[in-house]
């Protein structure tokens, strides 16, 4: 069986990450090839991905309306000749109708538009919150198979005792669009917790880039708080590897979200997670009592949420919800599930 996997752009991102996973997985199994359609993809991310799956990159200038990348397109996928063309990008059907019979989508987050998709063979959504949304918004029935990671890749956090003078780590990672993300609310409760309760002793670094980061820097100044907030830009899956067990939890103040891949790394670390009341992370986050959760858009809940968690590790209850957290989610979001339920669906398609 052949399989292609087809997506406008290749960046860094949740939905990237999760996709260079599941084509490791397959491509032990099947004939697995990725097309990128856009030049508008991150050499580093598609380094990640090892010789056993093809990648194809058409370099389509993003916009363009030239035939040449179409028949490019078009010829590419009629030499491959795969079984299975998977889109991880919704109005792809709309240039792919010589293939209609062979192409399936998967819907990654809540609100994406319903005009076109019931142009495809077969639906598939993340997270029971997407698959009720697409019901819901455009009547549409999808097949919920649940994202994963590879638990063994993560360093897990050995130490969980606060000195009285260590500075309190927080991390939020995700594309920088606070309009879906929710940064802006993240850096209003540090402005609280700094100016309002006068505690210095922490500190917030926001990983990612997009088309917000000079709104939320320059918030950041507006607020004070260049002494307690830092933008690293985006980092690679090494560092996600590594580096999460530095810190001391991890914030996820989204407005909607299909699911919240960082929240399973995070769990996968070992570190808590602070988590706005939205479908797609609650789903991930139930009955994990590592996860602290805060109504959306409510500062002072959130700011609440930051206080309990510093809280729980001076009084030494943070390491039994993070073991009991990372036991609970291993069972559920593994990658290898993910990658193999597709391979089962694929099958059925064919």
């Amino acid at each position: 069986m052949k399989v292609c996997h087809i997506s406008f752009s290749f960046l860094i991102g949740g939905i990237e990450n999760m996709l260079v996973d599941i084509l490791e997985e397959q491509s032990k199994h099947i004939d697995t090839t990725l097309i990128v359609i856009n030049d508008h993809y991150d050499k580093k991310i598609l380094n990640r991905i090892s010789n056993k799956v093809k990648i194809i990159l058409i370099n389509r200038p993003e916009g363009s309306k030239n035939p040449y990348y179409l028949s490019k397109l078009w010829l590419t996928l009629y030499r491959i000749n795969p079984s299975v063309i998977h889109c991880h990008t919704p109005n792809i059907i709309d240039i792919l109708f010589p293939f209609k019979s062979r192409c399936i989508y998967t819907a990654h987050t809540t609100g994406v538009a319903t005009e076109n998709l019931h142009n495809y063979k077969k639906l598939f959504s993340i997270s029971k919150a997407v698959e009720h949304d697409l019901m819901d918004r455009g009547g549409l029935t999808s097949e919920m198979i649940y994202n994963g990671i590879d638990f063994t890749l993560f360093k897990t956090k050995k130490n969980y005792k606060v000195k009285p003078d260590e500075q309190f780590k927080l991390v939020q990672i995700s594309r920088l669009l606070h309009e879906q993300k929710g940064q802006d609310i993240l850096l209003e409760a540090m402005f609280t917790i700094v100016h309002k309760l006068g505690i210095k002793n922490i500190h917030l670094d926001i990983i990612g880039d997009g088309p917000s980061e000079s709104y939320l820097k320059n918030l950041c100044e507006e607020l004070k708080l260049q002494d307690q907030v830092s933008f690293l830009g985006p980092k690679d899956r090494s560092w996600i590897y590594e580096s999460l067990i530095n810190y001391h939890a991890l914030v996820q103040p989204s407005r909607f979200e299909g699911f919240g891949i960082t929240v399973i790394e995070a769990i996968a670390t070992g570190i808590p997670v602070i988590s706005s009341n939205i479908e797609g992370p609650l789903e991930v986050l139930q009955n994990v009592d590592s996860a602290y959760i805060f109504d959306i858009n409510n500062v002072n809940d959130l700011v609440s949420d930051i206080r309990q968690v510093v809280s729980d590790y001076q009084d030494n209850e943070i390491e039994k919800k993070c073991l009991q957290g990372l036991k609970v989610t291993e069972g559920k979001f593994k990658v290898k599930d993910t990658a193999i339920n597709y391979l089962k669906a694929y099958k059925q398609l064919i």
